[in-house]
């Protein structure tokens, strides 16, 4: 799953694709560690979302029916992160935000600022999310307030991706 993940960044889509199609099967039928299972399915998704949000859904799905079977919420979480983002790629804006808001997403995101939140990594996704949805409602004012605070965080704590994630964003 790992592995894919870096083929992916690295622009081997079709080799990343290959891994996943034997490391998926394999996480959705094993127990695991809720970091593979976000990078396998996130990874996934991602490349999903190349080809149309029809085989992204039935990736979220996938990753919902795991996420149930192995009690993961933090799994359940970012699933629903997913599909936000998701709906923001097909370009339906007013569908992502309603979405957003059923999820829950602002208060998953507000925990950022929390010392030490439940769920980190749904934090992140979470506000990296509402950054997205901030530029997608023409509102840079309030994204670069979101960037702001979670570059001091990432810089806080050395996570180099996130910096790069908030770089390109």
């Amino acid at each position: 799953a790992h592995l894919a993940e870096v083929r992916f960044e690295q622009g081997s889509v079709v080799e990343a694709n290959e891994l996943l199609a034997w490391a998926l099967p394999h996480m959705e039928r094993s127990d695991g560690w809720f970091e593979i299972y976000a990078a396998g399915f996130g990874t996934a998704i991602r490349s999903a979302l190349t080809t149309g949000a029809d085989d992204a859904q039935a990736i979220i799905a996938r990753m919902r029916t795991t996420a149930t079977r192995r009690h993961l919420k933090q799994l359940e979480l970012l699933a629903g992160i997913h599909e936000v983002e998701a709906t923001l790629n097909t370009g339906r804006f007013g569908d992502a935000q309603v979405r957003a808001d059923a999820l829950g997403l602002d208060q998953l995101a507000n925990t950022m600022k929390e010392e030490i939140p439940v769920y980190r990594q749904v934090a992140i996704a979470a506000s990296v999310c509402r950054i997205k949805l901030c530029l997608s409602a023409e509102n840079p004012a309030a994204a670069l307030a979101e960037i702001d605070g979670m570059r001091h965080w990432g810089q806080r704590h050395g996570h180099g991706r996130l910096l790069i994630t908030l770089s390109i964003l």
